[in-house]
């Protein structure tokens, strides 16, 4: 039992707010302004000179601890993710290089670090290379995917059941995306009632503090966990052809979405993860504007030829 428990905590504690002896104050604080810039090339500059500082960190200081060879690890790919999966003005190559870097990071880390980190970076990173490429390439990175799912979800579960962990539940949440896009049918990958249960767990992740985001956030501080439940409310109507369900998800991408702008008018964003959760109140706003633009007799058809539909501005996670 004693076991279990310690097992149960480290879902959520591996990057709590412990102290370090390495001072990381330099890089943290390029990292508070990795969205500074006019544009999105400028903001990747902007979140390549954080990068850098982690990488040098993580590759050349001798003396670092676990929880600190850990923490520079999550930065990095911190960084990747955004850089690769949220700045959409930035050339595809570099997007996929930011990706690419993310993934090969995770090769060592898998084997050499503990906790969910480099599993839930991989699947995160894999999943948003998918998306990016063409159908082709896409099925290059499907294997890999397959073999790390029940890696990753061996570190969600205690007792035999899942538990939201590191990043507001984000392996659950990483493979709710996968679970309910609509391309992962060909690769038989397309469970939505399965996304919609592991996301309904991320959500009751419990609060913890998550270095260097100053404030604890539960899976509910994640607003990520939202856009992904109503995308998996959303792929469960579509499979049942059952439009209350379709409008459930609508129901809640609308409610939190006005949530967020009062929190916007407030100043009360998760602190810290303010340009992450801002891309995600993007990505709400337009699969809520695609259930709109497909309510009536056709509304199933119409939805899956707009959210299934092959462009380089899809969010979703395959």
């Amino acid at each position: 039992m004693k076991f279990l428990k310690l097992a149960f905590l480290g879902l959520g504690l591996s990057l709590s707010g412990l102290g370090f002896s390495y001072d990381f104050s330099k890089a943290d604080a390029l990292f508070a302004k990795r969205a500074e810039g006019a544009d999105d090339n400028a903001k990747f500059e902007s979140a390549t000179l954080a990068l850098k500082a982690y990488e040098a960190i993580y590759s050349h200081e001798k003396n670092l601890s676990e929880a600190e060879t850990v923490y520079a690890f999550t930065q990095m790919n911190r960084l990747n993710l955004y850089r690769g999966g949220m700045l959409e003005g930035v050339s595809k190559n570099e997007r996929k290089n930011a990706l690419k870097s993310c993934i090969a990071s995770t090769d060592d880390a898998i084997e050499t670090l503990p906790g969910h980190e480099p599993h839930y970076f991989r699947l995160a990173c894999l999943g948003l290379l998918g998306k990016i490429s063409g159908p082709l390439e896409r099925l290059k990175y499907v294997s890999v995917i397959k073999a790390e799912i029940p890696k990753a979800l061996k570190q969600s579960t205690v007792d035999g059941k899942y538990v939201g962990g590191f990043e507001g539940g984000g392996i659950l949440r990483v493979l709710a995306g996968v679970y309910s896009n609509l391309r992962a049918k060909i690769v038989h990958l397309y469970k939505p009632e399965e996304a919609l249960s592991l996301v309904n767990i991320a959500l009751e992740t419990s609060g913890n503090i998550y270095r260097p985001f100053p404030e604890t956030m539960t899976g509910k501080d994640y607003y990520d966990n939202y856009y992904y439940k109503g995308q998996s409310l959303i792929a469960v109507g579509m499979k049942t052809n059952a439009f209350d369900r379709v409008q459930e998800g609508y129901e809640l991408l609308t409610s939190t979405l006005q949530t967020l702008n009062e929190l916007i008018e407030a100043g009360e964003l998760p602190k810290g993860r303010e340009p992450e959760t801002l891309f995600y109140k993007h990505l709400m706003e337009v699969i809520k504007k695609n259930i709109e633009d497909c309510r009536g007799s056709r509304w199933n058809s119409c939805l899956e030829d707009n959210l299934g539909k092959e462009t380089s501005d899809e969010h979703d996670e395959l």
